[in-house]
């Protein structure tokens, strides 16, 4: 299994989601260090354990024709 890299996310990436933070609050004013740190905390969290990836069972498309039936003889 391979080692997870840490990757610090970026002021701008912290920004965009301290906004968004502020928004969902009902934009109070005073907060801004609060939904700055929460939004860091958040990304560098999100950053440490990315979402899985989804893998969906291979199926046959729903047009597909069935199988032939053995020749009779």
């Amino acid at each position: 299994m391979k080692p997870r890299q840490f990757v610090e996310p970026t002021e701008a990436e912290i920004g965009q989601a301290a906004y968004f933070l502020w928004e969902a609050e009902g934009k109070p004013v005073g907060r801004d260090h609060d939904n700055w740190f929460a939004a860091r905390e958040r990304l560098r969290h999100r950053h440490l354990y990315p979402a899985p990836t989804r893998r969906h069972p291979r199926r046959e498309p729903a047009h597909a024709a069935p199988p032939e039936a053995p020749a009779a003889r």
